[in-house]
């Protein structure tokens, strides 16, 4: 009788099945990406100069991504080249190599900026680090540097850059310039 006395909730026409599926399908879609973000992601505090920060964010403008991915997806594949790399040339010798990378970056200003990786590749980093008496912060810029190196996007975006500060026009009308002060 208690049944009898409560209104139906809905009075709308049947569901269309397909419409349900797609629905559910991308709100199943969405759960994942959030909990792959949710995953545990430590930080990496590093301090570079500002030209490499600079270049960071120039491929991850390039790449249509955000510069934590760009700068996560340089460290692990600038940590993959290590490890490999280390195999057959000495681990010392590679990181003076991607010591001076890193010096070599322009300008004397430095930023501190962080890095938010997952757990797996900041322990593998800090592993590294320790294990060549570096700080974490100094083992990162020196992986990013070299990464960064071997990176299209960053080559493309230098040479982008380096059409912009120097045209052919610019040089003529320089030389022009020279011409006719030196009469």
């Amino acid at each position: 009788d208690e049944q009898a006395s409560m209104a139906p909730v809905s009075r709308a026409a049947p569901v269309n099945g397909q419409a349900l599926e797609t629905t559910m399908q991308s709100t199943a879609t969405t759960q994942n990406l959030d909990d792959r973000t949710k995953a545990a992601r430590l930080q990496i505090g590093l301090t570079t100069k500002v030209s490499l920060h600079k270049l960071v964010k120039a491929v991850a403008d390039r790449r249509a991504v955000s510069v934590s991915i760009a700068a996560r997806d340089l460290l692990q594949e600038g940590l993959a080249r290590f490890d490999k790399e280390s195999r057959t040339v000495s681990p010392s010798e590679l990181l003076i190599d991607y010591e001076r990378k890193a010096n070599d970056y322009e300008g004397a200003d430095s930023e501190s900026w962080v890095i938010r990786a997952e757990r797996r590749l900041v322990m593998r980093t800090r592993l590294r680090a320790g294990e060549y008496e570096r700080s974490l912060s100094s083992f990162a810029n020196f992986i990013l540097a070299d990464a960064l190196s071997h990176c299209p996007h960053a080559a493309a975006v230098r040479a982008a850059s380096s059409e912009v500060l120097i045209s052919d026009e610019a040089v003529a009308g320089a030389i022009l310039a020279i011409q006719q002060v030196s009469g």
